[in-house]
C-alpha cells in the first residue's frame, strides 16, 4: 500500500518502529520540514520588504528542542513575558533582538528584559509607568514600542493594547513625552488574532499603523524604527466552524502588509516585524496515535489512545487522519474518540479511513501549533516526542509518568 497522501510531505519514518519504541500517543516532530517552512516564509518577505525581522511566536509550540532549532535557522524569539522569558535565558538565545509582549510583565521580569536589552512592546497604562520607574532607576532610556488595539475585524482581540478607538495610542504617546524622561517610543505593534485569512484586515492593519506612526511623528512623540504586524497566519488545517477554508499564499500575506508601508514612507520605510508561529511550526508535527477499542452495533466509534488533553487544537480543527498500518482495506467513516471521561474527547467525526483494527496507528496531520504548549494533563499524561532528521530519529522528550506527576508534591 502505497504512504498516504499528506505522510509524503513527509521525510520517510517507520511509524510501528517509533511507537513500540516510544509509546502511543507520540508526537514526531520533522526540522527539515520546519527549515523549509521558513525558508519559504523569508523568501517571501525577503521579495517584497528587504528590511525586515523574522520572529517566531514561542507560545505557538515551546518545545525547547524545537526553539533551539528555530534560533540556529536565524529567527527571532518573539516571547510572552513569565515561562518563555524563563526558557529563552536557558537556551541562551535571548538577546537585543528578541521581541517581548503580553499584557502582564511583572517588575522583575521587566529588569530581566531590560538587562537583556530587548525589544519591548507595552500593553497598557501601568506598564508605562513601571518601566519609567526602572528607566530612571538605571539612569538611562528605554526604548519601547506600543501595542495597538483596533476593531478591524468581528474576530478582532481587543482586550489587548492601547485602544486606537478611544484614543489611547494618542494619550499614551503624549504621557510618555510629557512625563516620562526615560522612555522613548519607537515602533508600534498590532497583533489581532489567529488563523486569520482575511486579507484585508493586514491591509487595513498595516495601513492604520503606517497613519499612527506619521502622525505620533510629526507631533513629535514617536520616532519610527519599527512597525510590528504580528503574525495570525493560517495554515491549510481549516477551523470547524468555517464551512469554506482558503488559506492566503506568503506572498498575499505580505503583499497586503507591505503595500501600505511603502506606500507611506517609500524607499526610507522603517523595519518591518513579522511575528509566524502557527505558519512556521504547524506542519512540523505530526501526532501517531493507535486505535484501542470499538464501540456501537456497526463499530463505527472508535477509541484512540490520544484525547484533547495532548491534542487541544482538535477541539477547534478539522485534522486530517491516515491510517499507517497498511494493508489493503474498504473504506468506512468513523468518529474518533479520545480516553478521556468527557463528552468533548472527539479528535474526528465522519472521518473516512481504510477499515481500522485494533492495534492501528493513525497519523493526525497539523499538529505542532497550539498542541504541546497548550496541552494539560487530565486521566493521561504526556506523550513522548521524537525528531525525525538525517534519516534517522532521536528523543527529544521523554514520555511523562507518574514519577514526573508527583516529583513536585512535597507529602502524598
Amino acid at each position: 500500500m502505497s504512504r498516504p497522501a499528506f505522510i509524503d510531505a513527509y521525510p520517510p519514518f517507520d511509524a510501528r518502529q517509533l511507537v513500540g519504541e516510544y509509546g502511543s500517543p507520540l508526537f514526531v516532530f520533522f526540522p527539515e520540514v520546519l527549515l523549509g517552512n521558513i525558508e519559504r516564509f523569508r523568501g517571501a518577505l525577503t521579495r517584497h520588504y528587504p528590511n525586515h525581522i523574522l520572529a517566531y511566536s514561542v507560545k505557538t509550540n515551546y518545545l525547547p528542542y524545537a526553539v533551539r532549532k528555530i534560533l540556529d535557522y536565524g529567527v527571532v524569539p518573539e516571547i510572552i513575558a513569565g515561562l518563555e522569558l524563563d526558557l529563552l535565558e536557558k537556551l541562551g538565545g535571548i538577546d537585543s533582538k528578541t521581541i517581548v509582549n503580553g499584557p502582564l510583565k511583572t517588575e522583575a521580569e521587566l529588569r530581566r528584559i531590560i538587562g537583556h536589552g530587548c525589544r519591548i512592546n507595552v500593553d497598557n497604562f501601568t506598564e508605562l509607568e513601571v518601566l519609567e520607574q526602572l528607566g530612571r532607576e538605571a539612569g538611562r532610556v528605554i526604548e519601547v514600542g506600543l501595542r495597538v488595539g483596533a476593531a478591524l475585524s468581528k474576530a478582532h482581540w481587543l482586550r489587548f493594547g492601547f485602544r486606537f478607538e478611544d484614543g489611547e495610542v494618542l494619550e499614551a504617546a503624549r504621557r510618555v513625552r510629557a512625563d516620562m524622561p526615560h522612555l522613548k517610543i519607537i515602533g508600534l505593534h498590532l497583533h489581532g488574532g489567529t488563523n486569520v485569512t482575511d486579507l484585508d484586515y493586514y491591509t487595513a492593519g498595516s495601513r492604520l499603523l503606517c497613519e499612527l506612526a506619521r502622525q505620533l511623528s510629526a507631533l513629535g512623540l514617536m520616532e519610527v524604527k519599527y512597525l510590528d504586524l504580528g503574525g495570525g497566519f493560517a495554515t491549510d488545517c481549516p477551523f470547524k466552524d468555517k464551512a469554506e477554508w482558503a488559506v492566503p499564499t506568503a506572498d498575499a500575506y505580505l503583499t497586503a502588509m507591505t503595500a501600505p508601508i511603502r506606500n507611506a514612507f517609500h524607499a526610507a520605510g522603517p523595519t518591518l516585524i513579522i511575528e509566524p508561529g502557527r505558519y512556521l511550526i504547524d506542519s512540523a508535527f505530526l501526532l501517531l496515535t493507535t486505535v484501542e477499542r470499538f464501540r456501537g452495533l456497526d463499530q463505527s466509534e472508535v477509541v484512540l489512545d490520544a484525547g484533547i488533553n495532548v491534542f487541544p487544537s482538535a477541539r477547534f480543527r478539522r485534522h486530517r487522519f491516515e491510517n499507517l498500518s497498511g494493508g489493503l482495506r474498504p473504506e468506512k467513516k468513523y468518529t474518533l474518540f479520545g480516553p478521556l471521561c468527557m463528552q468533548s474527547d472527539c479528535l474526528g467525526e465522519d472521518v473516512a479511513l481504510p477499515e481500522l483494527r485494533a492495534g492501528d496507528v493513525l497519523a493526525v496531520d497539523y499538529a505542532g501549533a497550539y498542541s504541546i504548549s497548550q496541552s494539560w494533563v487530565f486521566i493521561r499524561l504526556n506523550p513522548a516526542v521524537v525528531a525525525v532528521e538525517a534519516g534517522a530519529h532521536k528523543l527529544v522528550r521523554e514520555r511523562e509518568n507518574v514519577h514526573h506527576f508527583l516529583r513536585r508534591d512535597v507529602q502524598y
